[in-house]
């Protein structure tokens, strides 16, 4: 079972600008470019000084650690005056044992309807920039457990506008994900406010 509470923070305008239709489950989010952490250290905090910064850090899982990644149907992130701010999230995560990272990427659509639809496109929701977080150690706190994955920490998040460098949007997300590791991958709800989703193929938890 997946349990995720995203709460947004301080709400600042949307870029309105529109990358080419597709679906929430097949499009894929811009190609990650940041500058190296600042340091190498086995213990040292994994900290970003700007935007971007650990976008491009995975963790090699060796012996102790493990890799996932999570995908989910659609959630409302806001109101608008005419229907909502719908997104597509996905989650990767990587652990060496004691350092993890994990990436947040955000499909986002502004849709006339009350809720998140399975094919935004073809609902003739409106797409606008993606957004991306990365949060390592120790702020993001993660657990394997014996049947799947604990996860928590708040979220950052920045977009990259018409492919220049990461800006930080003003928005924050505080994530907790509970998964459980099934036949076929991981399974379970994610739950915004007072909506949820459902984690879908594809999916993995490796070590």
């Amino acid at each position: 079972m997946v349990t995720a509470v995203v709460v947004v923070g301080t709400v600042t305008d949307r870029d309105g600008a529109e990358p080419p239709a597709g679906t929430a489950a097949t499009t894929s989010a811009a190609p990650r470019t940041s500058s190296a952490p600042s340091t190498s250290s086995p213990s040292a905090p994994l900290t970003a000084a700007a935007a971007g910064d650990l976008a491009d850090l995975d963790l090699p899982a060796g012996d102790d650690g493990f890799t996932g990644s999570l995908t989910s149907t659609g959630v409302v992130l806001e109101p608008q005056a005419v229907g909502v701010t719908v997104a597509y999230p996905q989650l990767t995560v990587s652990s060496d044992g004691t350092r993890a990272v994990a990436h947040l990427d955000l499909a986002v659509w502004n849709c006339l309807g009350d809720q998140a639809p399975a094919d935004p496109a073809a609902a003739d929701c409106r797409r606008v920039l993606a957004e991306f977080a990365d949060l390592g150690s120790p702020d993001l706190q993660v657990t394997r457990t014996s049947d799947g994955l604990q996860l928590s920490g708040t979220f950052a998040t920045y977009t990259r506008p018409n492919g220049s460098a990461p800006v930080y949007t003003g928005r924050s997300y505080p994530l907790e994900v509970q998964v459980e590791d099934a036949t076929g991958g991981p399974t379970g709800t994610l739950r915004l406010g007072s909506g949820a989703a459902t984690v879908v193929p594809p999916g993995e938890l490796v070590g």
